[in-house]
């Protein structure tokens, strides 16, 4: 190779090394446009309700202990019986509970950005036989107060209603505030007769939250159904659905735990004690997401464009082996430059029009800008050529960006075909001649 050849390929080489930076650049553009998305869903946060986390229904028992210890009596000079009270609660499980809950999804608007967010409707029955009201009327020791149900969520501004609750088939509004130290935020409703031991609930409320929704079994045995109008649904926490169903319309979904998978007593016994990080661990939760938004469909795109250049740049240089043309490192750099374009257009328009139509828009200002700088070099079916080429590498790259599960392998399938073509289409070039010849212009 000639000295002139040398001077290209470095050339080439520092062009590559200067889109990258470019890419690179627009790369953090993107991150930070996407931090503005986070900014406004904590705005929305602020004026809406923030992710709800309920904890179901458990009761709560207050009582006091009674015992004597011995103590030394100064004036009697012996020892004596002094009564002493400890005032104490008692988490207890439901022995079995059933929630069934409808979310309403829609969006909230803040500036260019939209954050979904739900309207709850929860129901919930149980039954409960209170192993320790049962042994506390047995013994002298023990005096039960006034037991409780408390259900505890992350944001009380969620309800949009009074919510209501039947105690052994008698109807009873709840009351603010979950009555818990470290679940202030709720509801609870006390028992009429302090002494039941057994006794059954249904209870029903509204609650609004904003993408993630999550429960929190407290019952020895957890039935959850889920049904949503909202059409991509992450499933997340501590156990997954047992069952699903999802499309267009939107998805079902349900669990159901037991005392063996959640020890959901100990978990209780355990945040009585302060420590709430399993039982908080326990739970079954979903997010309503836009599982391919602009930012992340366009942070996939630009994960290929250094892929989408070199191709690029590989059919020029092979249009200067092939067709005997002079394709200058100048209009390598821009046509690069043209290429890198493409991408932050695609941030720009997509935030203003949906994702299918700025990539349309974009693919087709960036290919008719390259076509038309391109003309006077090319000729006709040299600049046909390079069209379709730049059209189908856009159409592949959309295609891999939509594919979700499927975006690795797309990508590396691309890759290679690109080696296949160019191997194929280069098969018969006598390299050493054609080298030769270039060098010799």
């Amino acid at each position: 190779m000639s000295k002139i050849s040398f001077i290209k390929a470095g050339a080439l080489l520092a062009i590559f090394i200067l889109l990258s930076i470019l890419l690179s650049s627009i790369e953090s553009t993107i991150y930070e446009r996407s931090g503005y998305q986070e900014e406004a869903r904590q705005s929305i946060a602020e004026s809406w309700t923030h992710e709800q986390s309920i904890l179901l229904p458990i009761l709560v028992i207050p009582h006091k202990i009674i015992s004597q210890k011995k103590s030394w009596d100064n004036k009697l000079e012996k020892y004596t019986l002094q009564k002493v009270v400890e005032h104490k609660l008692h988490y207890e499980a439901f022995d079995m509970l059933d929630v069934t809950t409808e979310l309403v999804s829609e969006t909230q608007q803040r500036g260019i950005f939209n954050v979904p967010v739900y309207m709850a409707d929860i129901n919930i029955s149980g039954k409960i036989n209170s192993q320790f009201i049962k042994d506390a009327k047995n013994s002298e020791r023990v005096q039960i107060k006034k037991p409780f149900i408390a259900i505890a969520v992350t944001d009380k501004r969620g309800f949009s209603d009074i919510p209501k609750i039947v105690i052994n088939e008698r109807e009873k509004n709840f009351l603010p505030g979950s009555q818990l130290a470290h679940s202030p935020f709720g509801l609870h409703v006390f028992l009429d007769n302090p002494n039941s031991d057994s006794f059954s609930i249904d209870a029903s409320f509204k609650l609004k939250g904003m993408s993630k929704i999550a429960w929190i079994p407290s019952a020895k045995h957890t039935q959850l159904a889920v049904k949503s109008n909202w059409p991509h649904p992450s499933f997340v926490g501590r156990f997954l659905p047992q069952t699903r169903s999802i499309d267009a319309s939107g998805y079902e979904a349900s669990w159901e735990t037991g005392e063996y998978s959640s020890a959901i007593s100990d978990a209780l016994t355990s945040c009585l004690g302060g420590h709430c990080e399993y039982l908080n661990n326990l739970e079954l939760a979903v997010r309503q997401i836009n599982p391919i938004d602009s930012y992340v469909q366009s942070e996939r795109a630009i994960k290929y464009s250094l892929l989408v250049i070199v191709m690029t740049f590989v059919v020029f240089i092979l249009f200067e082996l092939m067709y005997q043309i002079h394709i200058h490192a100048v209009q390598y750099l821009l046509v690069g430059f043209a290429l890198s374009l493409f991408y932050l257009l695609l941030i720009a328009i997509s935030e203003q029009a949906n994702f299918f139509m700025a990539y349309v828009i974009s693919s087709i200002a960036c290919i008719s800008l390259i076509a038309f700088y391109m003309k006077a070099k090319l000729c006709n079916k040299q600049l046909s050529s390079l069209i379709a080429m730049l059209a189908g590498l856009d159409s592949t790259l959309y295609l891999i960006i939509q594919s979700e599960d499927y975006a690795f392998l797309s990508g590396t399938m691309l890759l290679f075909f690109a080696l296949a073509s160019v191997m194929i289409f280069t098969r018969n070039i006598d390299w050493s001649k054609t080298l030769t010849r270039q060098a010799a212009k």
